[in-house]
């Protein structure tokens, strides 16, 4: 055998040989679905998730950093009962996580439960909080038709990153999230560029926050339902903030903030439960 054919043969082998390793890899890819969850209370306070999963049950047992949801079982398969600090409630009005999906470039309500929405046929999933009459069960509150609803085309998830500072952001309702932001500069420069990158509605002001998501101070008795600023103190715990936004020049003086939209007064916690500080 001459020397060009004994090269031939080799680089075939060597062919060969990458050819099965790309298969392999191929092979060993993760082919399970990623669904897009819009997630917003009926106050219009909204974030977007991740899981993974071929049912929109499957996806919401294995969602992004940050989000903890509560599935129960039930004779129709899985239902929604929590998502991060948010619970049904039965009290007063029916209070329940409703399911919808995207598609046709609008918001439909699922007819089916989340065990049998499939992701590779729904991957934008739309949980909506929903306050319904407790008799009639229409929607009093809450859903695609009563809230402002973000463009798919904004949407951007949270992947974990504690670069930066990270803000957690809560509802009067007690929904909270996470974003983050490296930016320099001042504390209200940072969270302004958090609120951007995420597609938050935001304006400021001298304090520091004059409105998100439409929602801004409100006198209520003697007291005010505003967005109360936290850090995260010596002691690894929430303490209202010694300075508001435009006032902490150094955004890296803390690694963690949360804004708290509750009822307070000046000197006094907030009704609304302090979302936890995230690990």
């Amino acid at each position: 055998m001459n020397k060009t054919a004994i090269i031939a043969i080799a680089v075939v082998a060597v062919v060969a040989v990458a050819g099965a390793g790309v298969a392999i890899v191929l092979m060993n890819q993760d082919k399970t679905p990623t669904a897009t969850f819009l997630i917003e209370d009926q106050d219009g306070v909204y974030f977007w998730a991740e899981g993974k999963g071929n049912t929109a049950a499957d996806a919401l047992t294995k969602m992004s950093p940050g989000v903890k949801a509560t599935l129960v079982d039930s004779s129709f398969g899985k239902y929604l009962s929590a998502v991060n600090g948010l619970s049904e409630n039965y009290t007063t009005d029916s209070c329940y996580w409703g399911v919808y999906y995207y598609k046709d470039s609008k918001w439909t309500m699922s007819d089916v439960g989340l065990s049998s929405l499939n992701v590779s046929d729904y991957p934008t999933i739309g949980l909506f909080y929903l306050v319904c009459d407790a008799t009639t069960y229409e929607i009093k509150e809450g859903g695609p038709n009563n809230v402002t609803v973000p463009s798919i085309e904004d949407k951007k998830v949270w992947n974990g990153s504690k670069d930066g500072t990270v803000f957690a952001i809560t509802s009067h309702t007690g929904m909270y999230f996470y974003i983050n932001s490296n930016a320099s500069g001042t504390m209200a420069e940072r969270f302004l560029a958090a609120t951007s990158d995420f597609k938050i509605p935001y304006n400021a002001s001298k304090s520091g926050i004059k409105d998100m998501f439409g929602l801004g101070t409100v006198k209520i008795d003697e007291d005010y339902l505003y967005w109360v600023q936290y850090v995260v103190d010596e002691n690894g715990e929430w303490a209202k903030s010694p300075k508001t936004l435009p006032n902490i020049e150094d955004a890296n003086d803390y690694k963690q903030m949360a804004m708290v939209y509750g009822i307070s007064s000046m000197s006094a916690g907030v009704d609304t439960p302090l979302p936890p500080i995230y690990k």
